[in-house]
Parts: C-alpha cells; structure tokens; sequence
C-alpha cells in the first residue's frame, strides 16, 4: 500500500494494530519514503488520515542490469527501452531475472517502485558441497542464485539445482528440480 503524507510517498512496510485497556486504538505503521529510501515509524490514531495517492499499475520487462542502472522494456514493445535507478528497485534487484515481467507502480507518469511475483524459480549457480552425517535435520548452507543473490537453503541443495524462493522475505521455499 502506498500513502501521501506532507507532499511525499510512502510505502507502507509493516503495519500493527494496537489496543491499550482503556486507551484508543492506534496502528503503528513502518514506512519507508520512496524519494529518499529513509524509512520511519508513524503511529496513525483512529481519527487520522492519509491521502491515498492516484497510482497507475502496469507490467514492464527487464533486461538487464549494470553498475546500478536497470533496463526495462514494454512487455509488447522490446524496442522502447528505458532506465531505472537502483533507489526506485530497491530490494528486487537481488531476485530480478533476465525477461522476467513485472509490475510498475506509476505516479504521474513517472515509475515510483517494482513489485516481483512472490514466488520465483531460479537456478542455484554456486553451492557448497554436502559434509557426510550433515545432511539431517535442520542445517542449512548459503548458495548462490543465478542473480548473485545469497540464500540460505537445506543442505541437499546442489548447484545446477532449481529452487523456488519468496521474493518478500528472500527466503527458500522448495526445490523444483534436481540439476543434472
């Protein structure tokens, strides 16, 4: 969800709705400004308001990225190419794949933030292997994801592997295929 306060935008983070004994309700809300990537803690009171800001939502694709600058395309267009900076990407940088179609929040014509589908498949590059008797329970080991990011998963998984991770949280989910 994203909120105008004072002329700026924000996207709500985390939101906690609290209620004291005999005391009005508040929500506490983390949020994080998309012009400057501060984030800050606001508590709302029941009787405060937000303006909800006039967001457009559209798909794009990316490209490719390099040294901070990420291109994007049309999904029906790949000849009408554009940029992106790493402060509007934020956190997807580490899960964003080559061709993969993602959504665009738009405000006053100007992109403002991505958002990645949940749940995403990639490919484990690097992994270390297995230690003999460290297979069971609940070990895990850091691998290294086709994108470069980092994940910590169970210990059966092995490079060539296809995992599915939460985009969200950066966490692993399951293994879809055993590499070959």
């Amino acid at each position: 969800m994203i909120i105008e306060l004072d002329g700026a935008l924000y996207k709500v983070l985390t939101r906690h709705h609290k209620k004291k004994n005999r005391g009005k309700p508040t929500t506490v809300c983390k949020l994080k400004n998309l012009n400057t990537d501060a984030t800050l803690e606001k508590t709302f009171h029941a009787t405060d308001t937000a303006k909800e800001p006039d967001i457009e939502r559209g798909r794009i694709k990316f490209i490719y990225g390099n040294r901070g600058t990420f291109v994007f395309s049309e999904p029906d267009n790949p000849g009408n190419r554009f940029e992106l900076s790493e402060s509007v990407i934020g956190e997807a940088q580490n899960f964003l794949k080559s061709n993969e179609t993602v959504e665009a929040l738009r405000h006053n014509g100007k992109i403002i933030s991505i958002t990645l589908p949940v749940k995403i498949d990639f490919k484990v590059s690097e992994a270390p292997p297995n230690v003999k008797g460290n297979t069971q329970g609940s070990t895990t080991k850091d691998i290294v994801l086709e994108t470069g990011a980092i994940i910590k998963t169970p210990m059966f998984i092995n490079k060539g592997d296809i995992v599915k991770v939460n985009t969200e949280t950066g966490e692993y989910v399951e293994r879809v295929e055993k590499g070959k």
